[in-house]
């Protein structure tokens, strides 16, 4: 799915411009600051700069899923020695499926025998269900909206939920050397260490739907199921990979990255501190092209303001022409709410490589129901249980700005 957003770039560019020439026409009536009217006025347009600039951002998402679906689809036809016809129908089989297991639980014959030929599905003693792959990449598509690390991380699954070790290698202190004739080379050892990842359980607390609701058969039910469950693994996640303690959790992006620039907790951050921070992190890492800065969404109003009323574009340069992102000093940004606000030794900014974040899910996303727990109320209870760890497996591939006191 392609969506036509030529007239929502213009519109992003109009309230861009709009906002410049205010300060500029402030400047040029030699007002050291805009007068209160005008700064209202200058927040309201970069308040809907904001909001226009996240809509096009969730239709790139969905755009991306779909693209994402049709290349799983192709893949899982050529593994199998199928048609990407054949593979479709079965998906529409299996969604007519899961379909009914969501709204009546009780599954025909037919439809087990249409379930079990569906790769990674089976249920359980228990009322769960694991979905299909295509399905399950459509929710885990969704969790990285609702956050912002899982966007940008290295995604990997395991089949099984055991221990599993990450060989990371350091071979930053070896240089090689020079050699005269018929001089053996030395032996110059590489360091390997093994990052280990658990399999900690996130769940999405039940949701409560009524059972006049799941017998509308013109609402899309598996879409409802699936977004509720997706925003909520999400954005529970997503605050383990970001803040976790790494006991019970995952281990977060907040603790394990490593110091790269401060900030002045009474001074907004501007240009320096960020280019501080950017340069911090070895060049090596910064010629990636999976590079991007981290800030939660007042940080990126703020830096907005700054970059509009010092007219820096690099500090930051709005994407408005063809589809293309906004830009921090070239590179790509990520807002994660649930990173820090600028307060005294809060990290506010990460920038770095952020594919050296893993994020292991086991096996498949667990959907279970239940019909007793608030049978009194006629209502079905859902749950969704991911068990999943995040670690950053090279220190020095993402860093974060300090916030320092007065």
């Amino acid at each position: 799915m392609n969506f036509n957003l030529k007239e929502s770039q213009e519109e992003l560019g109009r309230l861009h411009d709009a906002a410049l020439k205010l300060v500029a026409d402030s400047e040029a009536r030699g007002e050291k600051t805009m007068p209160a009217e005008i700064n209202a006025k200058f927040d309201e347009l970069m308040e809907k700069h904001g909001e226009l600039e996240k809509d096009i951002q969730r239709k790139l998402d969905v755009s991306k899923i779909s693209n994402s679906q049709i290349e799983k689809v192709e893949e899982k036809a050529e593994r199998l020695v199928k048609s990407v016809d054949e593979l479709n129908d079965e998906a529409r089989q299996f969604r007519g499926v899961y379909d009914s297991w969501l709204r009546n639980k009780e599954l025909t014959p037919e439809q087990r025998q249409i379930m079990s030929r569906a790769q990674t599905t089976q249920t359980d003693g228990t009322g769960g269900f694991t979905i299909d792959e295509v399905i399950q990449d459509e929710i885990t598509l969704k969790m990285a909206d609702f956050g912002g690390v899982r966007s940008v991380a290295r995604v990997i699954r395991t089949a099984t939920g055991g221990p599993f070790n990450w060989v990371v290698m350091d071979d930053t202190a070896n240089n090689g050397a020079w050699l005269a004739e018929n001089t053996a080379a030395a032996a110059q050892d590489t360091a390997y260490t093994n990052v280990q990842f658990n399999a900690y359980k996130a769940s999405s607390d039940y949701m409560l739907v009524p059972s006049e609701l799941m017998q509308d058969s013109k609402f899309d039910f598996v879409s409802h199921v699936n977004t509720t469950l997706a925003e909520r693994l999400g954005r529970r996640t997503n605050l383990g990979y970001t803040t976790g303690s790494g006991s019970s959790q995952p281990s977060g992006l907040d603790d394990t990255s490593a110091a790269g620039a401060t900030n002045d907790v009474a001074a907004v951050i501007d240009f320096d501190d960020l280019l501080d921070l950017k340069h911090s992190v070895d060049a090596a890492y910064r010629k990636a092209g999976t590079t991007h800065w981290m800030f939660n969404d007042t940080i990126l109003r703020n830096i907005k303001k700054v970059a509009i009323a010092s007219a820096n574009q690099s500090l930051w340069q709005p994407g408005i022409v063809g589809g293309e992102p906004s830009l921090i000093d070239g590179d790509r940004y990520v807002v994660n709410n649930d990173m820090a606000d600028i307060a005294t030794n809060s990290h506010s900014v990460l920038y770095g490589d952020f594919q050296k974040y893993i994020i292991r899910d086991v096996a498949g996303l667990q959907i279970k129901r239940s019909d007793h727990i608030k049978f009194l109320e006629d209502q079905s209870t859902f749950v969704g249980f991911l068990r999943t760890d995040g670690k950053l497996v090279d220190s020095n591939a993402v860093k974060h700005m300090r916030t320092i006191g007065t």
